[in-house]
């Protein structure tokens, strides 16, 4: 009876303890979840104002933010959009962040023809603004965008600028909506704007532009940062080799292995091809797999017809955000403010001197 019981105790005492680990192992799993977890925040702008040029000495706050140029009796002028935004309630490392706006071409005072906006980062500090004592920005945009329809539109590549104010909250000053060339008469009426940011906790993986998961995706290699229990650090690698160092086309052993070598030796991002924060046989093994082959030569002229114009630019519009290789115009295998900044600079050009550049590549 005594060895019964003893025995019975044994099985309780041991239930209890697969129990108590079982608990435990749970509450480890839920705690990588929880560090992998990512928080979207969607900030409306705590303080905004017009700067208008036609009354430039005159504080404007109306409900809607305008931005380009209009026509008056004293000629054309410009009208810009200052916003703030503040982030007390935002935590953790940015993985992503774009202002994204509504606008309605039906409105009265916009125009009905293509127009494009770019946003600035602000450098001073204003309270209640006029055009003639306007806070300072930075003259090149963190991004822009061709306004032409009706509906949304995203201003991409925010992520550092969002970051320097999460870190450094007295050098948030906002943000600062212009036409980016303000000599065509066209004026946009934005309905709404909002800062949309997402975050994961920070750790040693996203400070070196990883992201956390549970495992790697087909666009990305496992780097040896550290991450949470059960998880593995990924990091997107380009489709396209990126070891056309020179950028003629196709890769070489005497150029670009000169170029890759100098790179690889001074630690240079460039000579990582893989992405995983190291610099070691992997590249090298990458770089000499490559060595003959061509690469492709990215063209803004998706449709091929000569142009780079508004077709092209919904085609763009509809791949934002994608892998898509055909609009990953700088191959680093994700479709962002990058690839938009390079169409830009066609979008401009006449359709003669897009096929000259065509034929020259």
């Amino acid at each position: 009876m005594e060895i019964y019981n003893i025995k019975k105790r044994w099985c309780s005492n041991y239930r209890l303890l697969k129990y108590a680990i079982l608990s435990m192992s749970i509450a480890l799993l839920m705690s990588s979840i929880a560090i992998a977890q990512v928080q979207t925040y969607r900030i409306s702008a705590s303080k905004t104002a017009v700067l208008n040029q036609y009354n430039p000495n005159d504080f404007y706050n109306p409900p809607d933010l305008y931005a380009g140029a209009f026509n008056t009796q004293n000629g054309v002028k410009k009208a810009r959009s200052l916003l703030l935004f503040e982030l007390k309630d935002v935590d953790g490392h940015v993985l992503n962040a774009y202002l994204k706006i509504e606008v309605r071409l039906t409105d009265p005072l916009s125009t009905r023809q293509p127009y494009e906006i770019s946003v600035h980062k602000a450098t001073s500090s204003w309270q209640k603004p006029t055009w003639n004592n306007a806070p300072t920005y930075a003259n090149y945009p963190l991004s822009s965008v061709i306004i032409a329809e009706d509906g949304s539109y995203p201003f991409t590549n925010l992520k550092d600028t969002v970051q320097e104010w999460l870190r450094n909250p007295s050098s948030n000053y906002g943000i600062l909506l212009k036409g980016l060339d303000e000599s065509p008469l066209n004026l946009k009426q934005i309905r709404s704007i909002t800062l949309i940011i997402e975050t994961e906790k920070e750790n040693e993986c996203n400070k070196n532009n990883g992201i956390c998961r549970n495992s790697c995706g087909n666009d990305e290699n496992e780097a040896d940062y550290r991450c949470g229990f059960g998880e593995r650090c990924c990091v997107k690698y380009a489709k396209e080799p990126r070891a056309d160092f020179n950028g003629d086309g196709k890769i070489d052993g005497v150029v670009d292995f000169k170029l890759f070598a100098a790179a690889y030796q001074a630690k240079k991002s460039s000579a990582d091809l893989n992405n995983d924060g190291k610099f070691d046989f992997r590249d090298m093994n990458i770089f000499t797999e490559n060595i003959g082959k061509k690469v492709r030569i990215p063209t803004t002229d998706f449709n091929t017809d000569g142009c780079v114009d508004y077709s092209d630019y919904l085609e763009f519009k509809e791949a934002l955000g994608s892998s898509q290789q055909e609009y990953d115009l700088n191959s680093d295998g994700r479709v962002d403010s990058k690839d938009y900044n390079i169409f830009r600079q066609d979008y401009h050009k006449g359709c003669i001197e897009v096929m000259q550049s065509m034929i020259i590549k």
